[in-house]
């Protein structure tokens, strides 16, 4: 007699269950022999190694719909295409990964350096440097009226941004909440370029030359200003642009908390 199992057979031996198996029956990928003295339905040897065909596609991530198409053309053709394919599906895979890897150890980084930071108020220890930071300007307003699709991908691409702050007197503090910088330092132009024709934005270049100071505060928003007001008495400055970029950001149910990184132009 011919070596056959039945379904709970299979299902045990290969560790798959009894409602996959009857799945890939109705759909006609893999459907067992019924046997007409009892109405059973067994499997045969060939019907395992097509088995094991399936279960090796799917453990690459193939999906039914491609081992099916596969399997009905009966070429091998087909099945190197097929791993062509799915190399480059994976190869994309590890490429995100990678780059989320990457964000995780500086989403961590930052998240400990808050946790260890303590906002000085001894200024005369910010060294000033000469620097020419490139920066490409987004209308925020125009951001969120154009898709809110478009909003949520400005945030997830691998950009460090900024929020502008601008004094003017007496001492007053406005934050630019109509436009977000994206630092061109730390991000290739071509490579921003491509980013935002590709998401169907507007941006204007600008650069912006001088003499600088950066400096690191972690609190509230609030906080932060007042802390801003007091690095441009100490500097004696009257109107100057302040850069903020949000590293991390805590929630709190009177007032967020966030660690912020704090370019201030000093002179021009």
């Amino acid at each position: 007699m011919s070596f056959k199992l039945s379904v709970g057979q299979v299902s045990k031996l290969y560790d798959i269950s009894i409602d996959t198996l009857r799945y890939y029956d109705k759909i006609g990928l893999l459907q067992p022999e019924k046997d007409p003295q009892n109405g059973y339905r067994y499997y045969y040897v060939r019907h395992l190694d097509q088995l094991e065909i399936i279960l090796n596609a799917r453990s690459l991530e193939i999906s039914i719909q491609d081992i099916q198409r596969a399997i009905d053309q009966e070429s091998i053709e087909v099945y190197i295409d097929l791993m062509k394919r799915q190399e480059n599906i994976i190869s994309d895979r590890i490429s995100q990964l990678q780059k989320l890897e990457k964000k995780l150890a500086e989403t961590k980084k930052g998240i400990i350096e808050a946790s260890a930071h303590h906002n000085s108020h001894d200024f005369s220890s910010l060294p000033v440097f000469n620097y020419e930071y490139r920066f490409y300007a987004l209308n925020f307003d125009w951001l969120k009226d154009k898709n809110h699709s478009y909003y949520v991908k400005l945030f997830e691409e691998e950009t460090h941004y900024y929020y502008a702050y601008d004094l003017s007197e007496p001492s007053e503090l406005r934050v630019n909440d109509q436009l977000i910088l994206i630092d061109a330092i730390h991000k290739k132009e071509s490579e921003i370029d491509s980013w935002i024709k590709k998401h169907q934005l507007e941006a204007e270049k600008i650069t912006i030359t001088g003499m600088f100071v950066k400096t690191h505060f972690y609190g509230n928003i609030p906080d932060l200003e007042q802390y801003i007001k007091k690095i441009c008495a100490y500097f004696s400055l009257k109107e100057t642009s302040i850069y903020i970029k949000e590293e991390f950001y805590l929630q709190k149910k009177e007032q967020d908390e966030y660690f912020s990184e704090i370019i201030l132009n000093v002179m021009d």
